[in-house]
Parts: structure tokens; C-alpha cells; sequence
């Protein structure tokens, strides 16, 4: 999961797929659903490359804001 997530953080990597999201939040669940702060967001596109509009935490996949 480390690796995967500093994929995601690296500085040209600018959005998050919902597939990427959606990994996340299986990942996260599998932890036990740790307390997250949602400190780090990324903007959520569509495998297609379309903005979704939500804010996705980097840490969980949880989708913070629209």
C-alpha cells in the first residue's frame, strides 16, 4: 500500500481516479477504518478524464468536499 500511495503523492500526480478512490477505501477498510484527518485532498476525475467535482483524501479515498 506505501508504494501505491506515494504513486499518488507524487508532486505531477495532480488528480485521483474514482478506481484510485475506490482502492483506497478497500485498503483503508482493511486497516480497520482508522481515525483519518483528511489532511491531503486531490480532485476526482472519471477513468475518462472528466471532473467529477469531489475531493478525494489521499490517505482513505474518503470523498471529503464537493
Amino acid at each position: 500500500m506505501s508504494a501505491y500511495l506515494a504513486h499518488l503523492n507524487r508532486a505531477d500526480e495532480k488528480v485521483m481516479t474514482k478506481i484510485q478512490a475506490a482502492y483506497l477505501q478497500t485498503t483503508w477498510n482493511e486497516l480497520g477504518s482508522p481515525l483519518c484527518e483528511h489532511r491531503t485532498l486531490d480532485l476526482e476525475r472519471s477513468e475518462d478524464g472528466y471532473v467529477t467535482g469531489n475531493y478525494r483524501c489521499l490517505a482513505c479515498g474518503y470523498a471529503v468536499a464537493r
